[in-house]
């Protein structure tokens, strides 16, 4: 790989990521307003938290390589965004609901899990270590929401009364996840 190229295509990578995560952080809120069950709501607010403080990393990642947050022209997620604005806006409340607010929530992680997977292997490949390892803790910090995500989907309820319990990392006080 020329590193020519590896390096604008990370570069453009953090840009998508940093649009995605200032979006995503607004939104986020929004649809924990608009949740019904408590733990789903709560769950939004820690992703959206957590979203905003990948944002910040990302700032301090470009500020790094002496480039400005810009907003990609087709930023990754603005169909899901469009998406979950159009699911508060028309969606009866419920558990239907709640249930699509999971999903749009877990394809949010899904593409930060993929942004954040290319963007460390293209930072290891340019030699940036710091880079990857601030962009492999935003990655497992996803995989953990996700994770969260899927459970509730699969039984219908809170992981709470599912009896199987919540991520170690995941701070309940603050909502962002701990650091190992």
């Amino acid at each position: 790989m020329k590193v020519e190229a590896a390096a604008k295509r990370y570069l453009e990578e953090l840009m998508d990521l940093w649009s995605l995560s200032s979006r995503a952080g607004v939104l986020l809120p929004r649809l924990a307003k608009g949740a019904d069950e408590p733990e789903i709501a709560r769950t939004l607010r820690r992703m959206g938290w957590a979203t905003l403080e990948h944002r910040r990393r990302l700032e301090k990642l470009l500020s790094d390589l002496g480039e400005p947050p810009i907003v990609p022209d087709a930023s990754s997620g603005a169909g899901v965004l469009a998406r979950a604005e159009a699911t508060l806006r028309t969606s009866p409340r419920g558990e239907a609901r709640d249930l699509v607010l999971i999903g749009l929530a877990q394809r949010l992680a899904h593409l930060g899990l993929a942004g954040y997977g290319i963007a460390r292997t293209l930072a290891e490949k340019l030699e940036y270590p710091h880079h990857a390892a601030v962009l492999q803790t935003s990655l497992e910090e996803s995989a953990e929401v996700d994770l969260l995500f899927t459970r509730m989907a699969l039984f219908g309820l809170p992981v709470e009364r599912a009896g199987i319990g919540r991520p170690e990392r995941l701070r309940p006080e603050s909502g962002v996840p701990e650091r190992a």
